[in-house]
């Protein structure tokens, strides 16, 4: 029929229409592609060994669509022992009656000494296919890495943007043009590099912090924005100059024409720097050693891909440490994203786990690295490195089982920092450490079961600041539990809990240990002390402030700066300690000190009377409130 016509209606079924009829209302409207929105649809990325993931996005291949909600993997085929080869992620559409769907496929190209990348299928009212992206996949490669992979989605010939009610904006001409100026500058750039030139390449990566960003700082204090060449990336994407960004002179900023709408984006920038002069031979070794060590200190950067870090950071930390001979700081950058994989450390299960094999230990900087959301129970396990700059956020995790932030073992943990949520009922654990050093280091969790800010053996603590609240009806808090074995300096302590069951408290402290310059708040709903010394342990302080607090203490609760187990083991040394009262609306206290029982050594000032234990060995000055 030549004439077709719709759509109105049936009058006894003379008026049917097909899904062909519904889809072909669209044919004019909306071209075939991705939609553009966010910059990331159905970006392929690299994942671990030869995995590779496509992020979540819209496709349009004639008038029909895919929404892939999630990242996708897929599964790159074994390299070629020999020969080089050329692989394609692919939309692939087959309306024919038996198939009818449109799935997203690997497309094997085949190995050869110079590889091309397999042709598309399309074939008129049937298969037809668009290219996400090419895969180069090396002789003997076993993993699929990001810059084994280009990008095709912007390609109108292979894929192209679906970008509003209209056709594509043919760019293959705009592109070649781009293409052929780069192509013949760079020839007369390695003709006079055969000369007395050197070419100097500069990068650096910026990630966004907030939504809707334009305005994006270089940070290549090298660069002369009139004589350089600038080339701007965005997901892997090469932005057209003067079309999708224009430069801001000596700024040495760009403005983008389009907002990036997803924070923690990273915006990728290369420079590349051409010097000229006589002696450019007589610099040429100084240069090569220049560019191995700058190749060195990026071969340190762990890059994020925002979807698996968890399994593609272990994965390229092994490679990495095979490369090391003692020791090496890596860097961990962009938005670390984290699966449902877990792995088993003494039988509990981690998001990532990692056990230096280094003499000398490693050290893991995540200062350049967005908070880190925490899924599941227990986040990180380390073993025997240095941890900067970790921060974990846990966003209403329901925790099914015992949980710790951070665990470590033989560990330096420096500006780290745990905070959130957690609704389940079993006990959490911000910094589970043994025979580690802390320093500076911050939380601040709720959770609904007993919670404990630092539970720590063989540990010394310097200058962290934790703060723990427990919602449960019948739970404790513990700012930190220790034994005395180990000790905090300028520290700060809080464990707070609404419970009013006698056997629930907010306690600072809970254990023994040894303190100097630190602070204890202990707030509970029937008992709440400012530290709570255990059976058999030693509390040895110095010039510390102690506060204990109830909301309804009842005839068995109290709020004690100090108090303890009715134990002949416990032993106290205390010096220049304060345990004054201090009103705190809605909380009463009970007094500065009750200890039962036990050896102590005193010397400091109570603003109310303490109540000491019967075994003093030596009774120093305490002074008690005259007022």
């Amino acid at each position: 029929m030549a004439v077709t016509y719709g759509f109105f209606d049936s009058v006894n079924g003379d008026r049917t229409y097909s899904a062909d009829d519904i889809s072909n209302y669209f044919l004019k409207l909306i071209s075939n592609g991705v939609f553009a929105t966010p910059s990331n649809a159905m970006q392929v990325q690299a994942a671990s060994g030869m995995g590779v993931n496509v992020s979540a996005g819209w496709g349009f291949i004639n008038c029909k669509w895919i929404n892939n909600s999630a990242p996708y993997s897929l599964t790159v085929d074994a390299a070629d022992v020999v020969l080089n080869r050329i692989d394609r992620v692919v939309l692939h559409l087959d309306p024919t009656t038996p198939v009818r769907s449109i799935t997203i496929e690997v497309k094997k190209g085949a190995p050869a000494s110079s590889p091309v990348a397999p042709t598309l299928t399309r074939e008129t009212g049937g298969v037809w296919e668009l290219s996400l992206a090419q895969i180069a996949v090396n002789a003997g490669a076993t993993a699929i890495t990001q810059t084994d992979i280009t990008d095709e989605r912007p390609n109108i010939s292979v894929c192209g943007w679906v970008t509003g009610l209209i056709d594509q904006i043919d760019t293959t001409n705009l592109f070649a043009q781009f293409t052929a100026s780069f192509n013949d500058w760079f020839t007369t750039v390695k003709q006079t590099l055969a000369t007395t030139t050197l070419v100097r390449q500069y990068s650096s990566v910026y990630t966004t912090t907030a939504p809707s960003e334009t305005i994006i700082p270089i940070n290549i204090s090298q660069y002369n924005y009139t004589l350089d060449v600038l080339n701007v990336y965005v997901n892997g994407l090469r932005l057209i100059p003067g079309v999708e960004y224009t430069e801001n002179g000596s700024a040495n900023t760009i403005t983008l024409a389009a907002a990036l709408d997803v924070i923690g984006t990273p915006v990728e920038f290369e420079v590349l720097k051409s010097v000229d002069g006589s002696e450019a031979e007589s610099v040429i070794d100084m240069v090569y050693q220049l560019q191995t060590e700058l190749g060195k200190l990026d071969a340190n950067n762990y890059y994020c891909n925002g979807v698996n870090d968890n399994t593609a950071f272990m994965a390229w930390l092994e490679n990495w440490e095979q490369g090391q001979d003692n020791r090496g700081i890596v860097n961990i950058i962009g938005t670390f994203g984290v699966d449902g994989t877990q792995y088993n450390q003494d039988g509990t299960g981690y998001s990532l786990i990692y056990n230096c094999s280094k003499a000398h230990g490693v050290t893991l900087n995540f200062s350049q690295c967005d908070a880190i959301t925490a899924r599941g129970n227990n986040f990180a396990y380390f073993s025997g490195c240095k941890i900067e700059g970790l921060s974990v956020v846990f966003d209403d995790v329901t925790n099914g089982q015992a949980t710790a932030a951070i665990t470590a073992v033989n560990c330096t943990l420096e500006n780290c920092d745990v905070y959130g949520t957690l609704t389940g009922t079993a006990a959490v654990t911000a910094y589970s450490v043994d025979n580690c050093r802390m320093i500076e280091c911050d939380a601040n969790l709720t959770a609904y079961g007993v919670i404990t800010g630092i539970s720590a053996q063989s540990t010394i603590i310097n200058c962290c600041n934790i703060q723990v609240t427990s919602e449960g009806a019948s739970t404790s808090a513990y700012g930190v539990q220790i034994s005395d074995n180990s000790r905090a300096d300028n520290s700060t302590f809080k464990g707070t809990t609404a419970a009013t069951t006698t056997t629930a408290s907010g306690s600072g402290g809970f254990g023994g240990g040894y303190y100097s310059n630190c602070v204890f708040i202990g707030m509970g709903g029937a008992k709440g002390q400012g530290f709570y010394i255990s059976a058999n342990q030693l509390l040895n302080v110095n010039n510390c402030i102690f506060r204990g607090y109830a909301a309804n203490p009842g005839s068995t609760g109290w709020g004690y700066g100090i108090t303890g187990a009715a134990s002949d083991g416990i032993t106290v040394f205390l010096t220049g300690i304060n345990c004054n009262s201090v009103a705190v609306s809605g909380y009463s206290q009970s007094g500065s000190m009750q200890l039962g029982q036990g050896h102590g050594s005193y010397m400091g000032i109570f603003y109310t009377s303490p109540s000491a234990p019967s075994t003093i060995v030596s009774y120093g000055k305490v002074v008690r409130n005259r007022v």
